[in-house]
């Protein structure tokens, strides 16, 4: 597995604004955060409902119809849960392209980084990176007539932790989600589009430089 250094950021302050500072004296803030809310939802629609934007609720699927990264709740799930929005993320597509990302993608020092590299901060440990093996890719088929239905990820061993692997999914989805909404709103576009978004952070980035 590749564990490529990454730079090291550190928490500023305890808040929803937070500030996070990147070696290279950079502030950040978070623009966006998704919440699981597969397990003791009630407390998650609770606490994302305290926000107008920014937090919301979300929950896996193994997969999306059409392919689709995440899929927002429809108005009448959002009303009856007290929610302006959440979303169904594509959890299978999402763990397919992290899988991919860490076992095929090379980057030579002479070129680009690859498309979804992973990058990951140098002093993490050998137990977060344990956490993307937790699951393994199945087949499923009819128990009745053995038709083949279906590929998904499902746990290795019962109760072996994969956090660090749920996590890394539902960030990716979150940063498709922002930036689909980012090409939509701030430029003026029919929908996402990578390159034009990636040039934007170039020329606009959402940081500042820490004077500290």
């Amino acid at each position: 597995m590749n564990r490529p250094k990454g730079r090291g950021i550190k928490p500023q302050q305890a808040t929803p604004n937070k500030t996070f500072i990147s070696d290279d004296g950079h502030s950040y803030k978070i623009r966006i955060t998704v919440v699981d809310s597969g397990y003791n939802t009630q407390y998650v629609y609770a606490f994302a409902s305290r926000y107008s934007s920014g937090i919301y609720a979300c929950k896996g699927a193994d997969y999306l119809r059409g392919g689709e990264t995440y899929k927002p709740y429809d108005k009448m799930t959002l009303d009856r849960i007290n929610l302006k929005r959440a979303y169904h993320v594509n959890t299978g597509k999402m763990k397919d392209r992290i899988s991919n990302s860490l076992g095929n993608a090379i980057w030579r020092s002479d070129e680009l980084q690859p498309p979804w590299y992973a990058n990951f901060p140098e002093d993490f440990r050998d137990d977060y990176f344990k956490q993307f093996e937790a699951e393994n890719k199945v087949d499923e088929y009819d128990r009745k007539t053995y038709r083949y239905l279906r590929t998904i990820w499902r746990a290795t061993k019962q109760g072996q932790p994969n956090h660090a692997f749920d996590t890394y999914n539902y960030n990716m989805a979150a940063l498709e989600i922002f930036a689909d909404g980012y090409c939509r709103e701030m430029l003026g576009l029919p929908g996402l589009d990578w390159e034009l978004f990636w040039q934007e952070l170039k020329e606009n980035p959402f940081c500042e430089v820490n004077s500290n």
